[in-house]
């Protein structure tokens, strides 16, 4: 006979929030249509942040839409017409 064992309800461990999306500088800068030493140096000078792993350094999605977004440039009333 084997033994037969309950499963809990509920989770053992926490569920933790999802991890952002990581991109290398090289994609980053790809994305930006920027050099990859550029995103660099925005990442060392704390323009956009960054995250070291291992010898990589690695920007999030959300950082990069977030420097688009406070980029943008409203249209101007003169162009509109």
């Amino acid at each position: 006979m084997t033994k037969q064992t309950k499963t809990p309800s509920t989770p053992l461990a926490p569920s933790t929030p999802a991890s952002p999306l990581l991109l290398s500088v090289y994609k980053a800068g790809e994305m930006l249509g920027l050099s990859h030493w550029t995103i660099r140096q925005w990442c060392y000078t704390g323009r956009i942040a960054s995250y070291k792993i291992g010898t990589r350094l690695m920007v999030s999605q959300d950082s990069i839409d977030q420097l688009l977004s406070e980029s943008l440039r409203p249209r101007l009333q003169a162009a509109q017409q």
